[in-house]
């Protein structure tokens, strides 16, 4: 009885990747309300911040295909 990765596996990376996505939304938007608020948060840690999710969300998807 072999290990079959197929179906269960591409449905999880699906799941993984709209799930990591939301993620990544919801956290710019609790960066950016805390940028707001915070005023110890400049603009260019804010962006910097942002860009490093987005970084590793696109560079994971890039591995998965």
């Amino acid at each position: 009885m072999g290990i079959e990765p197929s179906g269960f596996e591409s449905g999880a990376h699906e799941v993984f990747s709209s799930t990591y996505f939301l993620f990544v939304i919801s956290a710019e938007a609790v960066i950016f309300c805390f940028g707001i608020i915070d005023t110890h948060f400049h603009e260019y840690e804010v962006l910097a911040l942002i860009i490093k999710y987005k970084t590793i969300f696109f560079s994971l998807k890039s591995i998965r295909k």
